[in-house]
């Protein structure tokens, strides 16, 4: 029995230091380029809100994948927008060439925001969960949800 649970400790250690040490396209998260300050702004606070109704901010730490490099001003405003929720939040890192990746400590939450000529499209993916919701532009000012959210656990 004991070599069984080392086996399956070995495996999720390995499988854990697999995801974080290079962070592939797959387990970072994503903000469309096209993207402004403000529209982003306000899918993050939506993004933040809804989570809240899942996952209590005061009692959760969120380890949130990062977006690349190009993303980053993007990404802090989805990072801050769920910190003036009430998270504790951490970006996942790799870690640094050599040293053992440790097991971040927390709820892991990865988030798309994409879009195509007509629509938005926000995704949040927690563990166990996924929700979706549609944004449009209301006029050329303004977001506005298509619906409510979507949730696939």
């Amino acid at each position: 029995m004991k070599t069984v649970q080392g086996i399956v400790a070995a495996a999720m250690s390995v499988s854990a230091l697999a995801g974080c040490a290079g962070l592939p396209a797959s387990q970072q998260s994503y903000v469309d380029p096209a993207f402004t300050a403000p529209a982003t702004e306000y899918l993050a606070g939506d993004m933040a809100t809804k989570t809240a109704t899942i996952v209590a901010p005061s009692k959760t730490q969120l380890v949130i994948a990062p977006t690349n490099k190009a993303q980053a001003p993007m990404g802090a405003l989805v990072v801050a927008a769920f910190r003036k929720k009430g998270y504790a939040v951490q970006e996942l890192t790799p870690p640094p060439p050599g040293k053992p990746a440790e097991p971040p400590k927390g709820v892991k939450l990865r988030y798309e925001l994409t879009a195509d000529e007509s629509m938005i499209l926000t995704r949040i993916e927690l563990p166990r969960t996924m929700l979706t919701r549609g944004y449009a532009y209301r006029d050329d000012t303004s977001l506005g949800p298509t619906g409510p959210w979507s949730n696939m656990e």
